[in-house]
C-alpha cells in the first residue's frame, strides 16, 4: 500500500521566504503556508526519483516534491536547472515541529503515488506562480490561467484534483485530510 504523504508547513523560514510564510498564513487565517508531497519506501515509485530510490538518505531525508518561490531548481532537472523558483524534487529531513502530515490513500494503492510522481517528473522546472500568491493576498485580482504553478497547485495537480489553481495550502491540507486520508 502507498505511504505517500502530504506535508503542510507551519513553520517560518528565514529571510524573504519567512515573510511569505507569514503573509500567506495571515491571508488564509491558518497555520499552514506551504505544501510538499513526500515519497517513501513502499510507494512503488523508486524508479521515478532523481537517484532511483525512495529510501531516506544518510541524514534521514526523504524525497519530496513541490513548487517553491526562492529555491534553485536542482541540477538534475531537465528544465531550468539552476534557475530560481519552480517545480522541483528535493530531499527534506522533515522536522515534525514545523510540519503537519496526512497519509494519503484514495483506495487505489500505489496508483496515486505513481500518478503524482509522474506529474512531478514531467513538470520539473515549470516556473513558480507568484501571481497566484499575490492573488491570495489581494483577493480582488482575477485568477489567471498560465503555465506556472505554486506549491499547493502543483500538489493538487499531481493528485488529480480539479481546478488546482483555486486550492491554497490550507485548503489542500483540509481536502486531503477529509477525502484522501489513509484509514
Amino acid at each position: 500500500s502507498s505511504d505517500l504523504k502530504l506535508a503542510s508547513y507551519k513553520g517560518t523560514r528565514p529571510g524573504i521566504q519567512g515573510i511569505g510564510n507569514i503573509l500567506i498564513r495571515w491571508r488564509l487565517e491558518d497555520q499552514i503556508s506551504h505544501s510538499e508531497l513526500i515519497f517513501e519506501p513502499g510507494d512503488g515509485v523508486d524508479h521515478l526519483m532523481p537517484d532511483g530510490t525512495c529510501e531516506p538518505d544518510e541524514n534521514g531525508a526523504y524525497w519530496s516534491a513541490s513548487s517553491t518561490f526562492a529555491e534553485k531548481i536542482p541540477s538534475f532537472s531537465p528544465k531550468r536547472a539552476g534557475k530560481s523558483g519552480g517545480v522541483r524534487f528535493k530531499r527534506i529531513n522533515f522536522n515534525k515541529d514545523h510540519w503537519k502530515f496526512v497519509e494519503l490513500d484514495n483506495g487505489q494503492g500505489n496508483e496515486i503515488s505513481q500518478m503524482a510522481a509522474i506529474w512531478f517528473v514531467k513538470n520539473q522546472g515549470v516556473c513558480y506562480d507568484m501571481s497566484l500568491i499575490v492573488k491570495f493576498i489581494v483577493w480582488l485580482l482575477p485568477y489567471q490561467n498560465n503555465d506556472k504553478v505554486m506549491c499547493s497547485e502543483a500538489v493538487a495537480s499531481a493528485l488529480g484534483m480539479p481546478d488546482p489553481a483555486r486550492i491554497d495550502p490550507a485548503l489542500l491540507h483540509a481536502l486531503c485530510k477529509r477525502f484522501m486520508i489513509k484509514r
